[in-house]
């Protein structure tokens, strides 16, 4: 069918990158032990959706973005244990559309709109 000559791409990326540390701090009088773990974990989905006409094609692009970075930094030592840890989520999603008209081989007229989100 006419309507449905497009073409689709996507893209899925998933990343994870963890980071443990054990540090030990040894004096004469005491014994210190210091424990730090971060991790980040990002996922991001992009989507390429075009249509061709005649002399005009439509371009939509999408990308969406989710981020997630937790940290723990633990301290042991004989008088006190202390604990602190955070955690942040963030995420970016784009739109994007691009209408071209090409009548000619050597010009080409292009219009669109791009709408972000953080």
């Amino acid at each position: 069918m006419p309507l449905l000559k497009c073409s689709l791409r996507t893209n899925l990326s998933v990343r994870e990158s963890p980071n443990n540390s054990l540090l030990k701090s040894v004096s004469a009088a005491k014994m210190q032990r210091l424990i730090a773990d971060s991790h980040l974990n990002d996922i991001e989905l992009g989507t390429h959706w075009t249509r061709r006409w005649t002399d005009f094609s439509l371009s939509v692009r999408s990308l969406q973005r989710l981020d997630q970075y937790t940290e723990i930094n633990e301290s042991f030592s004989p008088e006190s244990n202390r604990t602190f840890s955070t955690a942040q989520n963030t995420g970016e999603s784009i739109l994007r559309a691009v209408l071209r008209y090409d009548s000619h081989s050597d010009i080409s007229v292009e219009g669109g709109g791009e709408a972000v989100y953080n």
